[in-house]
């Protein structure tokens, strides 16, 4: 969160994203980008979770990114149970992952 305060993207914590009648709570969203946090252990169980709260948004809005940070021992875990379209990425490499990043201030 610091790092991505630090790069001067505007960020909003836990925002209230209404899907039909659902709604999902994703821990960050910079702009297009939804963002979850997780270093749970039952990937199986928890990849399951996350699919369905990555899936929902996405077809209703197709612009939205979907982006998971965790661990880097388990980040080939959870790449393989979801989707390609989710972006799976470890703490320190997360903030290259957000497509607002790239066309922030002073980027090209």
């Amino acid at each position: 969160m610091t790092r991505i305060i630090r790069e001067g993207l505007e960020v909003t914590y836990e925002p209230i994203v209404k899907v039909g009648a659902r709604r999902l709570i994703p821990d960050f969203r910079v702009g297009d980008t939804s963002i979850e946090c997780t270093c749970a252990t039952q990937v199986r169980v928890k990849a399951r979770r996350l699919g369905e709260k990555f899936r929902l948004p996405k077809e209703q809005f197709p612009r939205v990114k979907c982006l998971l940070v965790t661990l880097a021992r388990l980040l080939p875990r959870y790449a393989s149970y979801l989707e390609p379209r989710v972006s799976v990425t470890t703490v320190e490499h997360f903030i290259e992952r957000i497509p607002e990043f790239w066309s922030g201030p002073g980027r090209i």
